[in-house]
């Protein structure tokens, strides 16, 4: 097992991770092979706990990389096939905890990969390999069927240890970007007010309906949902928790959904039948929220001290797709920070729109005819 980390250095194909950025040892320098050196030496005894006692004997280790997670992936081959080995290092105690117990009960749902292993000493889990294929398109019906079912599964399998995460989170975000004043780029001080209005409204709203409350993802984007021999699969579970889930529907719709005559067809394969009035109103209200809870994010993970000049902004759809085509590099911080502005944008749109507000008048009809007959 040692002497293939030693190895891994030198080996021309394999993605390394040196400095904060991925390089191929091909491309790397003097000074960048030792980093690649130091950083295995430091984890080798990680492995040795967390792999060597369920894999027995591997072939090779490739270092891979995926959205915005902290965590290092590594692919294992062994003589029983390959396997995913995720450390958490960076991450929370409590966001590791989530991954572990989400993980489990996943895997056993049949909705994420199986879960073999996992130890929170070394903050290591190991996972079956699923072997992405991006050849669907992702924006059509047909992968819209696959993982609205898989979504529901989520939804109908066991509650998780952690509770409402949302709302909780769209506060602590707002709050920090309002500290750090780095709120203008999105929302004018009109626009501030009209968002923590309605963010409190609506969480009043959800909370006459706990028996919505399931096991959420909290973030179905590209990067979390695999694509394999005619099936989905959902990972990275670190802010999963109990939440309503209308949430997770709006994060899928979201990122994959832009022609919106596609929707109905989505929302009545996780249902098993037509939509109601009630439910299509909840995930009405609740999705341009679920568009600022990215934006957020991303504001963050752009880590700028000063705004840029941003110049242009594409429109939200036309963003995603050029990121899917591999024409936008989200490297660069101030990438990240015209997707953020980008985002909000759309969020502020929705929250003004038709449908926002259609929704809320349904759901608050539903509400007053609840107390009229109590």
């Amino acid at each position: 097992m040692i002497s293939h980390l030693k190895k891994i250095a030198s080996v021309t194909f394999v993605v390394l991770l040196c400095q904060g950025t991925f390089v191929r040892a091909s491309e790397a320098n003097d000074a960048q092979k030792s980093a690649v050196e130091s950083y295995f030496g430091a984890i080798k005894e990680t492995f040795q706990k967390g792999l060597e006692l369920v894999l027995e004997s591997t072939e090779g280790v490739t270092l891979v990389a995926g959205g915005f997670s902290k965590a290092d992936l590594f692919k294992v081959k062994t003589s029983k096939g390959p396997f995913i080995v995720k450390i958490m290092k960076d991450s929370p105690k409590e966001d590791i905890l989530t991954e572990f117990n989400a993980a489990k009960i996943t895997g056993d749902a049949g909705v994420g990969p199986q879960l073999y292993y996992s130890d929170l000493e070394t903050k290591t889990l190991v996972l079956g390999y699923i072997d992405n294929n991006n050849s669907i398109n992702r924006h059509a019906t047909p992968f819209h069927k696959l993982v609205a079912a898989k979504i529901r599964a989520l939804h109908d399998a066991k509650p998780l240890e952690r509770d409402l995460l949302f709302f909780e989170i769209l506060r602590q975000d707002a709050k920090r970007l309002v500290d750090l004043e780095t709120v203008s780029p999105f929302l004018d001080e009109s626009d501030i007010e009209l968002y923590g209005k309605m963010a409190k409204e609506i969480e009043a709203i959800f909370e006459q309906f706990p028996e919505d409350i399931r096991s959420v993802h909290h973030d179905i984007s590209p990067h979390n949902v695999l694509y394999t021999n005619g099936e989905a699969w959902l990972i990275d579970w670190e802010t999963a928790s109990n939440d309503y889930y209308p949430i997770d529907l709006c994060m899928f719709a979201n990122f994959h959904i832009y022609d919106e005559s596609l929707l109905p067809t989505f929302l009545e394969t996780y249902y098993g039948r037509k939509v109601t009035a009630l439910e299509r109103a909840k995930f009405d209200v609740i999705r341009p929220f679920c568009y600022a809870f990215h934006g957020f994010r991303l504001a963050f993970l752009s880590n700028l001290k000063t705004f840029p000049e941003l110049g242009d902004v594409m429109e939200y759809k036309d963003f995603q797709l050029a990121i899917r085509r591999g024409e936008v590099d989200l490297g660069p911080p101030v990438s990240l920070f015209k997707l953020a502005v980008s985002t909000m944008t759309k969020s502020m749109s929705m929250l003004k729109g038709p449908e926002f507000k259609e929704g809320l008048k349904v759901l608050k009809a539903h509400l007053n005819s609840q107390e009229s007959t109590l």
